[in-house]
Order: structure tokens, then C-alpha cells, then sequence
């Protein structure tokens, strides 16, 4: 049985007890009362000194209360409880996911820094701000690493034909994007 299920048994229970209780206290209380008043004719203080509204059970029905009480709660505890676990479980399940993402990220990178150890510092640079911004026009790659024009058409045509990069022309540019 599902706990949502078990939860609102135990807090229809509870009420259905509790209700007992309470009608069967005030009976209780009435009858006690009457034997006392009328064994005492009439008085408010039995043979022993004590107030006849003092009743002797009282402690055992405030222990049935707590206990009454503490099935409500459980209930409304387990019918919220299956909530929050949907919740937390949907939690774990994005952080488990973020988690491979940022291993597949680390994994990546450290393949590309491996990559990159086979090459001069400009073919670096230049594979370096392909990989930052993939589809990056020629004319600002030739401004962020500071090539001249024709070298940088040098490096990036002996990158398509190693397939490295792939060129996409843009007007009087290329797009260039990263294969790697």
C-alpha cells in the first residue's frame, strides 16, 4: 500500500479515536461526578479532601491524546513524505546528470589539452579560439591571435585537409568550425 494511502487511514483513525475518546471522558467524567455528589450529598469535596472535579483518569487520557496525536501527525508526515521523495529523487536524478556532463566536460578538455601538445604556440592559439567559439569568423580569429592573413589561411587550409576544422563561407569570409 502506498504511504500516501497508509497516511490518511491512520489520520481518519486518529480522528475517529480521538472522537471516542473525548465522548467517552465526558461520559466517564459525568458518571464519576454523579457517584461523587451523590455519595457526598451534594458536596464538591469527597470523604478523602479532594475536588470530585478532579478526575483521577485524567492522566491516562492525556498519555491517549499523545498518542492519538502522534498518528495525525505520522499520517500527514507519511501522505507529505511521498511527495518529498519524488522531489528529492528528481534532485539526485539532474545532479547525477549535471555530474556526467561536468566528467564528459573534464574528459573533453583534457583530450583537446593532449590534442593540442602536437602543435606550434600559433596552431594552438588558433585551435583554442576555434574550440571557445565554434563557427568564429576568419577575419576575428586573425585578430585574436594576431596572424597575418595569409598565415592564418595557411594553418586553417592544412587543418581542413587534415579534418581538423571545417570552413564555411560567409560572404567575403569563412565560419570556421571545430571537428575535433
Amino acid at each position: 500500500m502506498k504511504k500516501k494511502n497508509i497516511g490518511i487511514i491512520l489520520i481518519v483513525l486518529s480522528i475517529f479515536f480521538l472522537i471516542s475518546t473525548i465522548t467517552i471522558y465526558l461520559e466517564m467524567e459525568t458518571f464519576y461526578k454523579n457517584q461523587i455528589i451523590n455519595s457526598t450529598a451534594g458536596a464538591c469535596f469527597d470523604s478523602n479532601g479532594s475536588c470530585i472535579h478532579e478526575n483521577p483518569l485524567d492522566w491516562l487520557f492525556t498519555i491517549i491524546y499523545i498518542v492519538i496525536s502522534l498518528k495525525f501527525f505520522l499520517g500527514i508526515f507519511l501522505i507529505f513524505l511521498e511527495n518529498k521523495e519524488l522531489f528529492i529523487a528528481e534532485k539526485l536524478h539532474l545532479t547525477s546528470e549535471n555530474l556526467k556532463k561536468i566528467k564528459e566536460i573534464n574528459t573533453n578538455e583534457k583530450t583537446f589539452e593532449a590534442f593540442l601538445k602536437g602543435f606550434n604556440e600559433d596552431e594552438k592559439n588558433i585551435l583554442k579560439e576555434i574550440k571557445k567559439q565554434d563557427g568564429i569568423w576568419q577575419s576575428t580569429l586573425r585578430i585574436k591571435t594576431g596572424l597575418t592573413k595569409s598565415t592564418l589561411s595557411i594553418i586553417l587550409t592544412q587543418f581542413e585537409k587534415k579534418g581538423y576544422i571545417s570552413k564555411v563561407k560567409k560572404g567575403k569570409t569563412f565560419e570556421i568550425y571545430s571537428k575535433y
